[in-house]
């Protein structure tokens, strides 16, 4: 049994082609999924970064506001030192967000500290929320849009820390 050979030298003179074909259909396929990938991951990376940028905002609010008090219990939040106590956790969850995330994300965190003055349970409620810009460039479905054009929002829920 003799084999015949195409002109390139193939066993296989009628699938030249082939590979370049299904290469060429394959391509966006694959790049689409793994953009995505990039994009939900960069997504997720930034969510448990700006949870543990709350969690600073409230760690700094219940220090500020012992400090304030002399060590002593807190029985609620309506005393003179709470705007300084609020703006000390904002400032804190957004200092943890540009200290700890690349350089492009400086600028995009806002935090939002409130006190709940509950009498049977004085609480800190603090939010951070991120508008920043995907990882592909491109907003992907199902990534929260921003208020802002071509970026994606991500809005901690509220983080509540008791302060006695």
């Amino acid at each position: 049994m003799r084999l015949r050979l195409g002109r390139s030298g193939s066993k296989r003179f009628g699938e030249r082609g082939a590979a370049a074909i299904e290469l060429a259909l394959t391509l966006p396929i694959v790049a689409l999924i793994v953009l995505g990938t990039l994009d939900y991951g960069y997504f997720f990376y930034v969510g448990v970064n700006a949870t543990e940028a709350a969690r600073m905002g409230i760690m700094q609010a219940v220090t500020s506001a012992k400090t304030a008090n002399a060590g002593a219990p807190i029985p609620n939040c309506a005393n003179a030192n709470t705007p300084n106590v609020i703006t000390a956790a904002q400032n804190a969850a957004v200092a943890y967000m540009n200290a700890n995330m690349n350089a492009t994300m400086a600028g995009y965190t806002t935090a939002t500290a409130t006190c709940v003055t509950n009498p049977a349970n004085p609480s800190w409620q603090i939010i951070v929320q991120v508008d920043f810009p995907p990882a592909s460039g491109h907003v992907r479905a199902g990534l929260p849009p921003s208020a802002i054009a071509g970026r994606v929002r991500y809005r901690t829920p509220y983080l509540i820390r008791r302060l006695n």
